[in-house]
């Protein structure tokens, strides 16, 4: 049994839509914990025995007797498409395709998710309205020219990351695009970025997570 913490479209949309991928049922295979992150639920003592930083999400696989705890979006993704082999979700170790898709998910997650802190999250960084709006506000045009260079390997290489091929990174981008909807030129806004949120949108797997996460 898997049990995965998280907020509704927070950092636990891509994992848990690869649950879903993975051919998991909720309820029976995984449960997903709803955490209410406005009332901080993230931050009371329960919840920092599993992942002490206070942030979501956080997997928990019971197996066997033991507990394993793993932390992180982008490892989870990475851990449950090697879990389930047959899913697709991950090329072959060692291919090509498996490098870039180290790539593809280590920018989104190092790169493209850390510009979203700065932008959701400027004080976090920096006390006073007047730098907090400066820090949003660079953040918004790091993320757009983020989206600007998907785009164009999209157009030049898509439908998907891979080319032709869906796999995890796929389902990291897509929860990014989603995250993307307030910028001042928004994610879906790039023409290739827009398709694919709608390719993605479409896959069973993805609307039956967002409607266990309660997302119209």
């Amino acid at each position: 049994m898997y049990l995965l913490y998280g907020g509704p479209g927070n950092a636990n949309l891509a994992p848990h839509a690869a649950l879903q991928e993975a051919g998991l049922a909720e309820g029976s295979d995984y449960r997903f914990v709803k955490l209410d992150l406005k009332a901080g639920e993230h931050r009371k003592p329960d919840y920092l025995a599993l992942n002490p930083h206070g942030v979501v999400p956080a997997l928990v696989i019971e197996k066997d007797g033991s507990r394993q705890i793993v932390c992180e979006a982008a490892a989870i993704l990475m851990h449950i498409a090697d879990l389930y082999p047959a899913s697709g979700l991950a090329p072959t170790p060692g291919s090509a395709e498996r490098a870039a898709y180290y790539q593809w998910i280590t920018y989104l997650t190092n790169t493209v998710q850390a510009r979203f802190m700065n932008f959701y999250h400027a004080d976090y960084f920096i006390d006073g309205s007047a730098g907090q709006a400066a820090v949003k506000a660079k953040a918004d045009t790091a993320l757009k020219e983020h989206f600007a260079h998907i785009d164009a390997t999209l157009a030049k290489h898509g439908p998907y990351l891979l080319g032709d091929a869906f796999s995890a990174a796929d389902l990291f981008l897509f929860m990014l695009t989603r995250w993307g909807r307030n910028l001042s030129r928004p994610a879906r806004d790039f023409p290739q970025v827009g398709k694919h949120f709608e390719r993605v949108l479409a896959r069973p797997a993805v609307r039956r997570t967002l409607a266990i996460e309660g997302i119209s």
